[in-house]
């Protein structure tokens, strides 16, 4: 019983959506309505399902291809709508999906942009320290460190 009720629902809502024409765009319209249709297709052939007794006790072919019918028409109708719709919303957008676009490309300059060429992209900063070797010998590997254990810090090591 409660499956006549929305079923009843969804053809009074196709009704006054064709008459009244709730959208602007007749796009709109027609996909509001394409969708009310496939609703009352997968009901009624639920509800057909469900009240006859050979679909409900065993598989005949009719119903077998019933099920698949109304299986196909669902899947048809969200890949159409799901295509429709964000076709016409990358329409309606573009200029705000162009702008988001742009504003990633600023953040990821690096990854969009030759770092040989823009001097102003930040390249990894050089070291101001250079490290003495002159002070070490193959033999005595400390030679020209002083005293490590000096709290001073006036030799090498501690002035680095």
């Amino acid at each position: 019983m409660h499956l006549f009720k929305a079923v009843l629902v969804i053809v009074v809502s196709l009704f006054f959506t064709a008459w009244l024409r709730p959208f602007y765009d007749d796009r709109l319209v027609t996909m509001e309505m394409l969708s009310l249709i496939v609703c009352f297709l997968t009901f009624f052939f639920g509800s057909m399902l469900l009240s006859d007794g050979k679909c409900v006790d065993n598989e005949e072919i009719l119903c077998v291809i019933a099920q698949w019918l109304v299986i196909l028409i669902n899947a048809g109708c969200v890949l159409f709508l799901g295509i429709n719709f964000g076709s016409n919303w990358f329409t309606e957008k573009r200029d705000l999906v162009k702008k988001y676009f742009r504003v990633c490309k600023m953040k990821m300059r690096c990854c969009f942009v030759d770092n040989g060429n823009d001097k102003s992209v930040m390249q990894r900063r050089e070291s101001y320290v250079e490290m003495n070797d002159d002070g070490f010998d193959d033999d005595d590997f400390t030679s020209g460190i002083g005293n490590v254990k000096h709290i001073g810090g006036d030799d090498e090591c501690h002035q680095l």
